[in-house]
């Protein structure tokens, strides 16, 4: 339900023992999304193996439902229209205001797979980078990978779901 296996494609860092993870913000925008699909989602930011904070930004419409889970729900009032770029700028700022040391974009219609997070995290340490972005995984509805490759993901393309920015 996921997108198992775990262990697709690529490398996976991990962070070193002992070494506290950074206090990290998933931000996701949601427009319209059946409540399966949101609930999805955050499964897949709670199952992390560095714990998040998820951040939910309804585009116009609440999902009252939000308001029991295990996140910050924050409503804009009416749509952006701008295909979650107003939402992703309401959770940024509410990220920086909470001092995390990053944010994670994850939009609502997709999923982590339980190491994302802590792969990236691993990533921005070991290279001292500001932004580190991972590769992608397109699954079909059953979670099955499906065999894409896509000539310019992951060099000429990075998908929104796939960037780490640290605070740093």
């Amino acid at each position: 339900a996921l997108g198992l296996p775990d262990d697709l494609p690529g490398r996976s860092l991990t962070l070193p023992p002992g070494e506290p993870p950074p206090r990290v913000a998933v931000l996701t925008p949601y427009f319209r999304e059946p409540l399966a699909v949101l609930e999805r989602c955050h499964r897949s930011v709670r199952a992390q193996t560095v714990p998040c904070d998820h951040i939910l930004v309804c585009d116009g419409e609440p999902r009252p439902e939000i308001d029991g889970w295990q996140a910050r729900h924050l409503r804009a009032p009416v749509p952006g229209r701008n295909f979650g770029d107003t939402p992703r700028r309401i959770a940024g700022e509410a990220a920086i205001e909470s001092r995390y040391d990053a944010v994670v974009y994850l939009d609502a219609d997709n999923w982590f797979r339980p190491r994302h997070v802590e792969s990236l995290a691993a990533c921005h340490r070991a290279n001292r980078t500001a932004i580190c972005h991972s590769a992608r995984t397109l699954h079909r509805i059953d979670g099955s990978v499906m065999p894409l490759l896509q000539r310019s993901d992951n060099t000429e393309h990075v998908d929104t779901n796939c960037l780490f920015v640290g605070a740093e």
